[in-house]
């Protein structure tokens, strides 16, 4: 898999994320799911200060995996 920052600057609003694509010899798709964290003091994979679960890194890295993909054709 590919990993990337992206970081998006308007009105003096930032806003950083990060792109996972499959590995470059993967097949192409037009498939897109867009993780948005909740309210509250989480960081962009949706850990707090009282536990680190990596929640949206794992399912990125499940989605981008070319046998989830595979298996949902």
């Amino acid at each position: 898999m590919i990993e990337a920052t992206v970081l998006i600057n308007s009105d003096g609003l930032s806003l950083e994320g990060a792109l996972t694509l499959p590995s470059a010899d993967a097949s192409a798709t037009d498939q897109v799911v867009l993780l948005i964290a909740g309210s509250g003091p989480l960081d962009r994979d949706q850990n707090s200060a009282k536990g680190k679960l990596n929640i949206f890194n794992q399912i990125a890295e499940h989605l981008g995996n070319p046998w989830y993909r595979e298996s949902t054709v």
